[in-house]
């Protein structure tokens, strides 16, 4: 009976190591496809910045003409920064990615000559880029994945709560990224410092 046991137990064990395996290859796979994800919406970011002028990138404070071929892949720069901010929400993407790429949205929306691009955007088509928008107004401080409309949005994937029952992703206040006669304007820090 004793060696009954034995095996029983052995066969236990070597299935319960199985399933570890398996679970721990299960992670390394998501993980692994979770970069990929990652690495490909970087490419598309790269691809996208060979179509910008220099000029642009370096700050200059140019001035686009919305029939200029240029001015499509600022368009597409700021669509991709939008589908970012929504992959967050949805926890697409880890949360050290997103620091990243947060603070590479900010950096590029705050030259002059995107901050253009966004703010004829964003007048000319209000209702789109609604989840970039949000993040321009909310600040860096804020994950787009703790925002309410954003846990609200992962129950309804799921079935679990409709579409009317959701909140809107809508803020109130400055846009983050702004020109005016003395250059950028940033809502948050002249807030914080008083102005």
């Amino acid at each position: 009976m004793e060696l009954v046991e034995a095996l029983t137990l052995a066969a236990n064990a070597a299935t319960a190591l199985g399933v570890g395996m398996a679970a721990w290859q299960l992670r390394l796979s998501k993980s692994q496809s979770r970069t990929d994800f990652e690495d490909g919406l970087t490419t598309q970011f790269r691809d996208i910045l060979k179509d910008i002028p220099p000029r642009i990138l370096l700050g200059d404070d140019v001035e686009i003409d919305i029939d200029d071929p240029c001015f499509i892949s600022l368009y597409r720069y700021i669509d991709l920064c939008n589908e970012q901010v929504f992959l967050r929400m949805m926890k697409r993407v880890s949360k050290e990615t997103w620091i990243n790429w947060r603070d590479g949205i900010d950096g590029m929306m705050r030259l002059p000559g995107l901050a253009r691009a966004w703010m004829t955007i964003r007048r000319r088509l209000p209702s789109r880029f609604s989840e970039l928008a949000a993040f321009g107004a909310d600040g860096l401080d804020q994950d787009p994945a703790e925002w309410p409309e954003a846990k609200s949005m992962r129950w309804e994937r799921f079935g679990l709560i409709s579409r009317d029952k959701r909140p809107p992703l809508e803020r109130k206040g400055d846009l983050r990224w702004q020109i005016s006669p003395k250059g950028i304007r940033h809502p948050i820090e002249n807030r914080a410092n008083g102005n």
